[in-house]
């Protein structure tokens, strides 16, 4: 992702640093309000935790984009889904009185089970990540690989999410 460094300094930053300023962390998700408290317990305070805020918006900003279009593609491709999806979100729908209609998204996750479902299986299917894990004592699963008590086991997610054996 190529940024011209000036937006970053003169823009980014310093709307990050008010948003924490006036605590708009505490209207945000769960895992922002995480963040904050994990940043300001080990001592950064005002710039310092806009900047680390950045990497974190790209990494979900960029997640975000490519799940949500493999979704729409995987909705649309499938008239069944797309047909129940568009049911739920219908009942969702409200006019105001200039005629503009409006989704609250926070009934997303209550009223559509399809939709919701179909953004889980996306994410579930398309994540590209590691998870790690330290071995609590020494075991060799099927008696094929020795682990040792305190190694690091290393597994890529996508294995986990498609072993259709469980």
């Amino acid at each position: 992702m190529t940024e011209c460094p000036h937006t970053r300094e003169q823009v980014i930053i310093p709307a990050l640093e008010k948003y924490f300023a006036r605590n708009g962390h505490l209207e945000g998700s769960a895992l922002t309000q995480c963040r904050y408290d994990h940043n300001t317990r080990h001592g950064l305070r005002g710039r310092h935790v806009a900047v680390t805020e950045i990497g974190q918006l790209v990494a979900s900003l960029i997640n975000s984009a490519a799940s949500a279009f493999l979704m729409v593609y995987h909705v649309f491709s499938d008239p069944k889904v797309l047909s129940e999806c568009r049911k739920e979100v219908e009942q969702l729908v409200q006019v105001d009185k200039d005629g503009v209609s409006m989704i609250d998204l926070s009934k997303v996750r209550t009223s559509c089970p399809t939709l919701l479902s179909t953004w889980q299986e996306t994410l579930r299917h398309m994540h590209i990540g590691i998870s790690a894990r330290v071995v609590i004592e020494d075991m060799m699963p099927d008696n094929n690989y020795l682990l040792k008590k305190g190694a690091t086991v290393m597994v890529i997610t996508r294995v986990l999410h498609s072993d259709t054996s469980r």
